[in-house]
């Protein structure tokens, strides 16, 4: 399983790169192929990649919509991928590539916050919505994929293990 690291403060307050750096440390065990981080002003997202299928090797995380109004990082494995991307076509959508994650973002521009209805699978991801100034996260209906968060009056931390969230928990006002 990949790492998936999220840090949003509700306030607008800029989120530290050290932060989501700390967190996919934290979760080092589960990114063998490597870490990447999106950070922008009040929201920072975290991807550590562990390769398990033969798209995941065409992954780039986090993940951005061509117009850059969201953003997401994914850890899963779709079972209906052909489903969904059939879906994509009859509403006139190509996606970039033939990567889980770009087709769930597709989706997601198509049916938003219904998204995880439609996936068959073990998965987690997350999603900022710059404009809208949200950030949507999600798993499977089982749980296969872990997330865990921190919430409080300022912000929202999301991590696939616990460990990662620490610091959070010990500094609430973080």
């Amino acid at each position: 399983m990949s790492a998936l690291a999220a840090i949003f403060h509700f306030d607008g307050r800029p989120v530290a790169h050290s932060d989501v750096e700390a967190m996919l440390a934290a979760m080092a065990s589960r990114a063998p192929d490597g870490a990447s981080y999106w950070v922008e002003g009040a929201v920072g997202l975290g991807h550590g990649m562990l390769i398990n299928t033969p798209e995941a090797y065409h992954e780039r995380q986090p993940l951005s919509a061509l117009d850059g109004r969201l953003h997401m990082v994914w850890d899963g494995r779709l079972d209906n991928r052909d489903d969904i991307r059939h879906e994509l076509r009859l509403r006139g959508v190509s996606p970039r590539d033939d990567t889980d994650p770009e087709l769930v973002l597709q989706l997601y521009l198509l049916q938003r916050e219904a998204t995880p209805e439609r996936l068959l699978g073990d998965f987690a991801f997350i999603i900022h919505d710059r404009a809208e100034q949200t950030l949507f996260v999600a798993r499977d209906q089982v749980g296969a994929r872990p997330l865990h968060y921190v919430l409080t009056e300022h912000f929202i931390a999301v991590a696939s293990t616990d460990d990662a969230l620490m610091p959070f928990l010990a500094d609430g006002a973080r």
